[in-house]
């Protein structure tokens, strides 16, 4: 019989070594393990959290491209605009006044129609056909407008576009009326389109106004709104980082060209 303190021929460490070695060997393993796991989280969070601040910069992007080139910002949508579903997808009015507890305050901006997105250097205003559309008498006609509007419902940021089809222009505006995507069949006939998301997870949103005289002013009105020349905008998004919540928060200001 061997004896068990003999070295063992093929592995080259005694029984008791071996007992020894081993459990050294799952802990090394295991502390690797758990740094994997560690680099492995951090890393997801980090991910995570660039995704958020995208996410924010993204609809800052949409948000300031349309009020620099807003004609008026609005307390509630023209009378010349029709929308069926409003900010609660069942009708309600859009209004721009100050939010309850709890919800979120829209940004309602009227913009001028153009032949492509407004983003394009080529785009041109839509006009009315009123005195005519040849090269002469063209630009003594109105120009057709819109509606843009952004908003939160069920913690998703949208921008809704509405359109006036009800006037005859000298060319067809790139702008088409969009509704929710969510919209329950059948369609009301109106919709071209579906609104814009832009953010989801929205946990803080809020449009403060400016004037040139007392800084900020409360939009409970029409008239108020009319003085403002700037708007600051700030945007939260929560989400769950690693089981733990996580929120982002950023503002920014927009000077408005047009009102």
């Amino acid at each position: 019989m061997r004896s068990i303190s003999h070295n063992d021929t093929q592995t080259g460490f005694t029984l008791v070594e071996t007992l020894v070695i081993v459990p050294t060997v799952l802990l090394m393993l295991t502390a690797i393990v758990v740094i994997m796991m560690s680099l492995l989280n951090t890393n997801s969070a980090s991910d995570a959290k660039v995704t958020m601040a995208y996410d924010v910069q993204n609809a800052f992007d949409y948000v300031e491209t349309d009020a620099r080139l807003a004609s008026h910002i609005l307390y509630t949508i023209d009378s010349n605009f029709s929308d069926p579903y409003g900010p609660d997808n069942a009708g309600t009015a859009w209004n721009a006044g100050p939010a309850l507890p709890g919800s979120f305050s829209p940004l309602i901006l009227r913009e001028y129609a153009t032949t492509t997105p407004i983003q394009n250097v080529n785009k041109a205003p839509v006009y009315v056909n009123v005195y005519g559309c040849t090269s002469d008498v063209i630009n003594s006609n109105p120009i057709l407008t819109t509606n843009v509007i952004y908003f939160v419902r069920n913690g998703t940021l949208y921008r809704r576009t509405l359109t006036d089809t009800s006037q005859t222009t000298c060319d067809t505006q790139y702008q088409s009326q969009t509704c929710p995507p969510d919209a329950s069949t059948p369609v009301n006939a109106i919709c071209k389109g579906v609104d814009t998301t832009l953010a989801t997870d929205i946990s803080s949103e809020s449009f403060v106004y400016y004037n040139n005289l007392i800084g900020n002013i409360s939009p409970n009105s029409q008239s108020a709104l009319d003085s403002a020349v700037g708007i600051a905008v700030t945007l939260g998004i929560t989400r769950p980082i690693n089981g733990s919540p996580y929120n982002y928060i950023s503002s920014t200001f927009i000077n408005t060209l047009n009102q």
